[in-house]
């Protein structure tokens, strides 16, 4: 079908036609802009959302929106969780939606940072990333190097490192390291190369610098000659340009040129020059030698440390080195080293022990010294007891004691002693604590040991909380930790705990138990302690009945006894007995209350038990009556509830109820039951015969007959004067 149009119908259409473009435009700009989303933004503990902020936002169709998350002091970013399809990097705290074309809900994720370690945040701008660490959130050990690397994308240069770059090495380089001193957030930065041209990235090594053009990132002309300069520091010379190299006009050469056909990354290195060489001459009294490096003479290139060690023969000992002993570290020890800053000659100086004594030849390693008798060479009696002390310094501990050690007591004690039976060497060694670490040094007095976590030095991160066992020997007892014990949780405890808040030192101490005697050890878990006899260590006559009361701290109810519990009367019973029969360790054990719920004690006396609901501890939700039947053993009666009795229906009768409104401790108390009455015998019929003597029975028979027959002879006589 053919339609025609005149004039004014074209005009028309035509007319149309502009108008359904523009409605087009309109629909389509209506959908983009004017279509409403909400997001929430909310975050977890630790931190918050600083950009837009927390709570509803409502954004128009196809918005884009920045988003920043800030994370409070301690804390680190994780991530971002929700509905994050849209989120650029969900990795990075600063990031972005690109579009809003839905109601969203995300969260910002944190957690806190472990004790004596840091954040380090890694983001980067568009063109680029972070390839090592790598981007997002890194925790370090403090004071840790870490490297660093930034790649830009085709047609991208890096333009620097920015954010917390105060302990970054090189910001304009590329590859370059950070210092972790504190959480650190750096982002690399990376700009488009313009049209038509090429980025030129220089770095250097260690002891110089490029000097021309700089060292960062630069933008040429494709085709550009540019100049390079690489400048060494004093004491360094430069070896040559490695990397992009191939356009590099001599590689070999500090000042030469580079062609731009590309973007390129060079770096020039550098080296330490060789120092000159110095002599070293060496020599010894009479008796002894100089056994590293030897005897004579000895070129050592400048600045280098030297060992030197001074041996005595028998029957003499070191007695110091003299000469250019300026640089020798310590001119008592035979064993030290001297730093070789210009040519020099010492002597090893030997003296005869004179008879009947002995030389203590005391030295050191770095970071500590010997306090106790000093360092140097010590003469005494033959069998003397000596007193040695190692001290470390600040951010050092004491390892142990190496050399002659076999009459050292403890050679992993800080303090011990020395049995002179011959002339030794030893050294007190130290070992630095590493980054935000502290050091813990346990040793023990005779008669018993630290079991946990042994004896010696170890280290912890700041703020362990770590266990501390000790364990007395047969004939001991434990009498309490001493030293550094102000973290101690319980100083008369021989198992107890010690936060780590700075570098200890502590001792076990143990007593010997009198003859006839033992020793009662007492402790508790958290949430009460032993009221009777207290807590420690407590010694008794053999065979003593030892009364034991523990307390719960509110909130918490007593669980039982354990540990060396054969003769506790019961176990389960917070207020009982403990039979003194050998030496023993007890523990009363606690446990916190469950929220909305009380604990019910319950107990009882010799001669009967509580059989409903049993005897211990049990918990119910406030409010709930509990059944209580009391059962006496045989021979024995009921004889009331004691105790927190205020709810209990009726305390004289042995099956009841208590209503439980708050814990409570009761006992069921039993009496011996009295002996059964004596029945009198029941009356018979007839006559029982007994074995009695018969003039006790007919005694009375014989009376009677004669007072009836003198009653007839009187009656007669009566008679008789009637008649007549």
């Amino acid at each position: 079908m053919k339609i025609g149009l005149d004039r004014t119908g074209r005009h028309h259409t035509k007319r149309a036609g502009v108008f359904l473009v523009a409605a087009a435009l309109v629909v389509g700009m209506a959908g983009c802009a004017l279509t409403l989303y909400q997001v929430e933004f909310s975050s977890t503990a630790g931190g918050s959302v600083t950009v837009p902020g927390e709570g509803i936002f409502e954004y128009h169709h196809c918005s884009e929106v920045i988003l920043v998350a800030t994370p409070d002091d301690g804390y680190r970013f994780v991530n971002w969780t929700g509905d994050v399809q849209a989120i650029v990097d969900v990795n990075s705290a600063s990031t972005s939606i690109t579009s809003v074309y839905a109601n969203y809900s995300i969260t910002a994720n944190f957690e806190p940072i472990p004790a004596g370690q840091f954040a380090l945040t890694t983001s980067s701008t568009v063109g680029g990333s972070v390839t090592v660490p790598g981007e997002g959130v890194f925790i370090y050990d403090a004071g840790t190097e870490v490297s660093l690397v930034a790649t830009p994308d085709s047609g991208y240069y890096f333009a620097g490192w920015s954010g917390d770059v105060g302990t970054v090495d090189n910001v304009n380089s590329p590859s370059t390291t950070i210092s972790i001193e504190d959480s650190y957030s750096i982002t690399a930065n990376f700009e488009q190369i313009p049209a038509g041209q090429f980025a030129l990235t220089t770095s250097s090594t260690a002891g110089g610098s490029v000097t021309v053009p700089g060292e960062g990132v630069f933008t040429y002309d494709a085709g550009t000659e540019v100049s390079l300069v690489a400048t060494p520091d004093s004491g360094y010379y430069f070896v040559g340009w490695s990397g992009n190299v191939g356009t590099v006009a001599d590689i070999n050469s500090p000042s030469t040129t580079i062609a731009m056909e590309n973007s390129y990354s060079i770096t020039a290195n550098f080296e330490q020059i060789p120092p000159a060489e110095v002599s070293l001459t060496v020599s010894s009294t009479a008796g002894g030698s100089v056994t590293v490096p030897g005897e004579g003479v000895f070129t050592y290139d400048a600045g280098t440390e030297v060992s030197l060690v001074a041996t005595p023969d028998s029957g003499y000992y070191f007695a110091g080195w003299s000469g250019n002993v300026g640089t020798v570290a310590s001119v008592n020890s035979p064993s030290t080293t001297i730093a070789m800053e210009d040519s020099y000659s010492i002597t090893a100086n030997f003296e005869q022990i004179p008879a009947g004594q002995f030389a203590l030849t005391t030295s050191s390693t770095a970071g500590g010294s010997v306090t106790v008798p000093g360092e140097g060479v010590f003469i005494y009696d033959a069998g003397t007891e000596v007193g040695l002390v190692a001290a470390p310094d600040s951010g050092y501990y004491f390892v142990g004691w190496s050399g002659d050690v076999g009459t050292v007591d403890n050679v992993n004690s800080p303090s011990t002693t020395i049995s002179m039976e011959d002339s030794y060497s030893i050294t007190a060694n130290f070992a630095t604590i590493p980054a935000g670490q502290f050091a813990l040094t346990t040793s023990s007095t005779a008669g018993g040991s630290v079991t946990v976590p042994g004896e010696g030095v170890f280290t912890y991160d700041a703020g362990t909380q770590v266990s501390l066992v000790a364990t007395p020997s047969s004939g001991y007892y434990f009498a309490g930790w001493s030293g550094d014990v102000g973290t101690v949780a319980s100083v008369n405890s021989p198992s107890t705990t010690i936060a780590m808040e700075a570098s200890y030192s502590i001792t076990a101490s143990f007593e010997q138990i009198p003859a006839g005697h033992f020793a009662l050890t007492t402790s508790s878990t958290a949430g009460g302690s032993v009221e009777v006899p207290g807590e420690g260590v407590f010694t008794y006559d053999a065979g003593t009945k030892v009364g034991l009361v523990a307390t719960a701290d509110s909130g918490y109810y007593f669980v039982n006894w354990s540990g060396d519990v054969g003769t506790v009367a019961n176990v389960n019973s917070r207020s009982t007995t403990i039979a003194m029969q050998d030496s023993y360790s007890i523990t009363a054990n606690f446990e916190q209350i469950p929220a909305g719920q009380f604990a019910l004690t319950v107990s009882s006396t010799a001669g009967g038990s509580v059989t409903v609901p049993g005897e211990g501890v049990f918990t119910y939700d406030a409010g709930t009556e509990v059944s209580l039947v009391a059962t006496p053993g045989s021979g024995y009666y009921f004889a009331g509830w004691s105790g927190d009795v205020g709810t209990v229906a009726n305390v004289n009768s042995r099956s009841t109820t208590i209503a439980m409104q708050d814990s409570y401790s009761i006992t069921a108390s039993f009496a011996a039951s009295p002996p059964d009455p004596v029945t009198p015998p029941s009356p018979t019929v007839g006559f029982t015969v007994y074995p009695v003597n018969p003039w006790a029975v007919m005694a009375p028979w014989i009376v009677l007959f004669a007072a009836i027959a003198f009653g007839a002879g009187l009656l007669t006589r009566r008679r008789r004067r009637t008649q007549s």
